[in-house]
């Protein structure tokens, strides 16, 4: 995610200058795909809080579950994105 979210940083941003942190609960359906997402700790700025939002989206979907987790229907992530100073994106 973080190189889709560098390849695709929001210009809004950037041309603001905005930065900080967002965390976003992310639900992944066994087969990889995206169930659906909510923010969950917001990073205060509606441009990042949806730039986040966009790169889960760009994200998916993702590699199905292996054998051990595949019994589960989904899972649910917390994701955190912080979009620094340097206008760049780091997901812990």
């Amino acid at each position: 995610m973080e190189r889709i979210g560098n390849l695709n940083y929001p210009d809004e941003a950037r041309r603001q200058a905005l930065h900080g942190a967002v965390t976003l609960e992310v639900t992944i359906a066994a087969d990889g795909s995206l169930q659906g997402q909510r923010v969950t700790r917001s990073s205060g700025s509606r441009v990042l809080d949806e730039a986040a939002q966009r790169i889960v989206e760009l994200s998916s979907p993702f590699p199905p579950f292996p054998p051990a987790l595949a019994r589960a229907p989904a899972m649910r992530i917390n994701q955190r994105f912080v979009f620094t100073r340097d206008n760049l994106l780091s997901s812990h």
